[in-house]
């Protein structure tokens, strides 16, 4: 058996490596490869997204078999283009299709079927501009994390603490193109904490195949360590109740100033006497509710009076009014009872 691999990556060396042990394998090429995998195949100076090039080369060199290791030729449909051809379309090709490779070219996307097939996510919004942006940022507090909605080679992902951070990539990405023209919006997601694991399936969309799993080891060393959650302030009262939390607008810098304070105790309250344990009812009788913001889960109510905002959780909302953010939410939609989820105060 003839086999291509297209990429030119660490993946592509380890595939081509284990590939070349196989004693069913006759002939192993890499498009173009690398200099690891010259070693173990021979390397072809090609790229994996011309697919003229791409079927010229199977077509003379008796290719059997096609397995495809960069994004980029998936997403714009390589797998598509073989099926399409009479002369390749019975040469399998190890990858998806274009429609099943927007999982992997679009974040948006990603999240939107993740949402639908119940899987637990992070929660995120997509934004197209600096409003909706400090929206979103508001909502999930710092560290903010921004992905650019298409494919930038791995380097799409940002953990930022600063609204203004956030504000500049946000240009960077769409006005000024930093990662091309793949996209003009951008993801932003609540910041988990934990271990990154990968897990990797092979699928023909009927059965499935399960790989070993790996760890991704991001930024390390001096200077340079990951952001966590931690760097949040707890206050607590002399019999250990949790009272507070602040947030800096940047991290690991004691000199930061506060950018939010969340009031996780029902000892705080505003001047009319609403607190973390209240409900929108007494919200609204209250305060002078200035505008309501329709988010993926929850509803964010801003008032008037104070630099404060509650956070309502959109399952209190009839089931109607609970999916999507396009919905216009009043007051009048929410019933009255709906109790208080996050208690904000924040500066922009």
């Amino acid at each position: 058996m003839n086999v291509l691999i297209l990429g030119s990556g660490g993946r592509e060396h380890s595939l081509a490596w284990k590939i070349a042990q196989s004693p069913k394998l006759s002939k192993l090429y890499i498009a173009p490869g690398n200099a690891g995998t010259k070693d173990v195949g021979e390397n072809i100076d090609l790229s994996p997204t011309d697919f003229k090039a791409v079927k010229q080369s199977v077509l003379s060199l008796g290719i059997n078999l096609v397995l495809v290791g960069p994004e980029d030729p998936l997403v714009k449909g390589i797998r598509d283009f073989f099926l399409a051809d009479a002369e390749l379309k019975n040469i399998p090709v190890i990858g998806p299709d274009k429609r099943g490779a927007e999982l992997e070219g679009s974040k948006e996307f990603a999240k939107e079927i993740m949402y639908k097939a119940g899987v637990n996510t992070a929660r995120y919004r997509t934004c197209h501009n600096e409003d909706e942006l400090r929206k979103a940022c508001i909502e999930f507090g710092a560290p903010y994390v921004i992905k650019h909605d298409g494919l930038a080679a791995g380097k799409g992902v940002l953990i930022l603490n600063n609204l203004q951070e956030a504000k500049d990539e946000l240009t960077e990405m769409l006005a000024n193109k930093k990662f091309g023209s793949a996209s003009n919006k951008v993801v932003i997601e609540e910041f988990l904490t934990g271990i990154e694991l990968s897990c990797f399936v092979l699928t023909d969309g009927k059965s499935y195949v399960t790989l070993p799993s790996a760890k991704d080891y991001k930024r390390i060393g001096e200077g340079d360590y990951m952001f966590s959650g931690d760097d949040k302030y707890l206050v607590f009262d002399s019999n250990k109740n949790h009272l507070l939390t602040l947030t800096p607008r940047n991290q690991h810098d004691n000199n930061e100033t506060i950018e939010t304070i969340e009031i996780v105790s029902s000892f705080f309250k505003t001047d009319n006497g609403v607190t973390i344990e209240s409900t929108f009812g007494m919200i609204e009788k209250h305060h002078k509710i200035n505008s309501i913001q329709n988010t993926i889960n929850n509803l964010i109510i801003y008032v008037d009076e104070i630099d404060a905002y509650f956070i309502i959780d959109k399952q209190n909302l009839p089931i109607d009014l609970r999916l999507g953010t396009e919905k216009i939410i009043k007051s009048i939609n929410i019933p009255p009872e709906s109790k208080i989820k996050r208690f904000m105060i924040g500066w922009n």
